[in-house]
């Protein structure tokens, strides 16, 4: 979850200025990290129920996935669109547009005005995945607090 961490922070300040190989490489690293994580918690969760309660473990495991998938979604999608409407309503409005058709949308708009839009939606993004970042050195937190962690 660490190394999670650290490709958030470097989406964070770094996504606008990467290449494609750059921020697939970062992806790679980032899957690899976040996937290997839920057949551990998986099977620490089986552990802990023990055999006659093993598929009840399973189904709270995929339940909380499910939750924390439409919550974390949710939590994320809501701080990138508050901070986009804090920082510039405007901006906030036209993102949507720029969702749907980039070019129509900012067409019409100075490059001034255009580098501004950019700009907030950046930082947007930015507080967007240093949340994240949050979210992952929590569950690097309890996983090191696990009672029944070995190393």
């Amino acid at each position: 979850l660490m190394v999670t961490t650290f490709t958030l922070i470097i989406f964070s300040f770094y996504g606008s200025s990467l290449t494609t190989v750059q921020l697939s490489a970062l992806l790679f690293f980032n899957c690899i990290t976040m996937g290997s994580v839920m057949g551990v918690a998986q099977m620490t969760v089986q552990t802990a129920a023990g055999p006659r309660q093993l598929g009840q473990a399973a189904s709270s495991v995929q339940l909380s996935r499910s939750v924390g998938a439409s919550l974390g979604t949710a939590a994320i999608s809501t701080i990138l669109f508050t901070t986009l409407a804090a920082r510039d309503p405007e901006a906030a409005k036209l993102f949507g547009a720029i969702l749907q058709d980039p070019q129509a949308a900012l067409a019409g708009l100075s490059s001034a005005r255009r580098l501004a839009v950019t700009e907030e939606v950046t930082a947007a993004f930015r507080v967007a995945f240093l949340t994240l970042a949050g979210f992952t050195t929590i569950g690097s937190i309890l996983a090191w607090t696990n009672p029944m962690r070995r190393v």
